[in-house]
C-alpha cells in the first residue's frame, strides 16, 4: 500500500472512530442579568447531543443539539468549526434557544436568547471567561461592557483567518 493510501485509511478509520464515539463535557453559560447555569453535554459526535443544566435560579433544563454546518475539512480536523443549534426548555416556562461554534469534539461556545430576548453566553469544555474572549474575536458573542451611548466607533485594516473557529491576523 502506498503512503497515500494508508494515509487516506487511517483517516477514514480515524473518522468511523470519531462517529462510533460519544463525548460527555461540562457546560457552563451566564445571562446577561447574571443568571448562572450549568450541566452537560452528551454529544454522539455524529451529529446530535443532548443537553442537561441547572440555573443558578434552580431552574432544570433539557434539550438537544444538531450540527447545522460541517465545513469541508471536517473529514481530515473532526469537529472543529462545527456550527449548530441548541434548544432547551426548562422548568420555569423558559425556552432557549443557543447558536454555537465548536473549537474540537468535546469544546464549543455561543450564545443565544430566551423567549423573552434574555441574552446569554455559554461554553462546553472550555471556561466562560474563555468562550467570552474566543466568541468576541470572532465577532459571534457580544461584549460584556457595551460602548458608551453616541460613542463613535471606526476602524479599518486587513488580516486573515489562521484558525476553522475565526480567529484571524
Amino acid at each position: 500500500m502506498s503512503g497515500k493510501a494508508l494515509s487516506a485509511a487511517a483517516l477514514a478509520a480515524a473518522a468511523v472512530l470519531v462517529v462510533a464515539c460519544s463525548v460527555t463535557a461540562p457546560l457552563v453559560g451566564r445571562f446577561d442579568d447574571g443568571e448562572t447555569f450549568s450541566g452537560t453535554v452528551d454529544s454522539n459526535l455524529a451529529g446530535s447531543a443532548h443537553i442537561t443544566a441547572t440555573s443558578s435560579t434552580g431552574a432544570r433544563c433539557t434539550g438537544n443539539s444538531r450540527i447545522t454546518y460541517k465545513p469541508a475539512f471536517s473529514a481530515v480536523v473532526p469537529c472543529v468549526g462545527q456550527r449548530g443549534i441548541a434548544i432547551l426548555e426548562c422548568s420555569d416556562g423558559r425556552r432557549v434557544r443557543g447558536e454555537w461554534l465548536a473549537t474540537g469534539c468535546a469544546s464549543a461556545y455561543g450564545d443565544g436568547v430566551d423567549q423573552d430576548g434574555k441574552r446569554m453566553i455559554f461554553a462546553m469544555g472550555m471556561s466562560l471567561e474563555e468562550a467570552a474572549r474566543r466568541g468576541q474575536a470572532a465577532g459571534t458573542v457580544p461584549p460584556t461592557a457595551a460602548p458608551a451611548p453616541g460613542a463613535r466607533i471606526s476602524s479599518n485594516g486587513t488580516g486573515f483567518f489562521v484558525t476553522a473557529d475565526g480567529f484571524a491576523v
